[in-house]
């Protein structure tokens, strides 16, 4: 077996304790979950996402993101009172209602204030994701003494500027620069959409500890086994890839129901909410279905309708 981990990077409005625990439930290849970052003021929605009673807290670790030092220490006091002993910090977020309040990798806008706020009892394991920067790849290198200078967990590096958003190309040779300096155990982050894109990465960069996944898992839930089968397969550690077509569709089937059912027992909002739900869900799943059927889905405004249609393609 491997010894590189994958993560699934939080994705606000996805990646919620159902998806997460369905997810684990049906696919084995992701190693740690982060939940869509905890923020001030709190949202009872996020409280209950978090909670013990729904997640694995030797699998699952809370995200917070904050602004100042006051916010950071109640945020982490926050997640300790859960019962929760490892946290991590987003300074990566690159949306412009974060960025504006220097939230997220809006707080690369001043380094120093930011390398102040890396600041965290002795009690909590802790860990960053980051970005290269917000406008200038050169601010994670500004940060990076500060980041060395305290003990972490592990650091992630989403290979983008925050004013990237997720558009534009990864920037590796700026990611190489991290590489080099980080002191910490590093995850990559950023368009690993395939088997192969995941294990190029780490041919390129074998001292990683892993890599961190979002959409791409989104897009193919079954990704993170993949990476694994195949790096078992060039180290020798694996004979025979199972991932055959059948197989693969029996696994999307099993994760789909199982998310229609999970969600259908716990939303209280009646059949438009849970219609709505199941819709998100589509703005990454399985991005090769028929563009037709993609649309009808979207469009769809009846639950039994979505049913319909999912049984059609034989996913409920």
């Amino acid at each position: 077996m491997t010894s590189y981990k994958i993560e699934f990077a939080p994705i606000q409005g996805y990646t919620d304790f159902i998806y997460r625990r369905v997810h684990d439930h049906i696919f084995h290849g992701v190693d740690t979950y982060y939940t869509p970052f905890l923020r001030l003021p709190q949202r009872n929605k996020d409280i209950k996402d978090v909670s013990i009673l729904h997640n694995d807290m030797n699998r699952v670790v809370p995200q917070i993101i904050g602004g100042n030092a006051h916010e950071m220490a109640v945020l982490t006091q926050g997640v300790y009172d859960l019962g929760y002993r490892h946290l991590d910090v987003n300074f990566g977020c690159p949306f412009r209602m974060i960025t504006l309040k220097g939230k997220g990798s809006g707080s690369f806008k001043d380094v120093p204030r930011m390398g102040q706020l890396l600041d965290f009892p002795s009690d909590m394991a802790v860990s960053l994701k980051v970005r290269l920067g917000y406008d200038n790849p050169r601010q994670i290198m500004e940060l990076m003494p500060w980041i060395n200078a305290i003990p972490l967990r592990s650091v992630t590096v989403h290979a983008r500027l925050g004013i990237q958003g997720y558009k534009g190309d990864v920037d590796m040779d700026a990611f190489q620069s991290v590489y080099d300096a980080c002191e910490h155990p590093l995850y990559y982050n950023g368009d690993v959409n395939s088997t192969d894109e995941g294990v190029a990465i780490l041919d390129r960069f074998p001292k990683l500890a892993g890599l961190m996944i979002g959409r791409g898992l989104l897009a193919d839930p079954a990704l993170a086994d993949k990476i694994k089968v195949a790096l078992d397969l060039r180290d020798g550690l694996a004979q025979v890839i199972s991932w055959n077509d059948e197989e693969q569709q029996s696994l999307y089937r099993q994760f789909h129901t199982e998310l229609f059912n999970e969600y259908s027992a716990y939303l209280e909002g009646g059949d438009h909410q849970i219609l709505q739900k199941m819709q998100t869900l589509w703005a990454y799943f399985l991005p090769s279905t028929d563009k037709k059927v993609l649309k009808m889905i979207k469009k769809c405004t009846k639950l039994d309708k979505y049913r319909s249609i999912c049984s059609s393609m034989k996913l409920l």
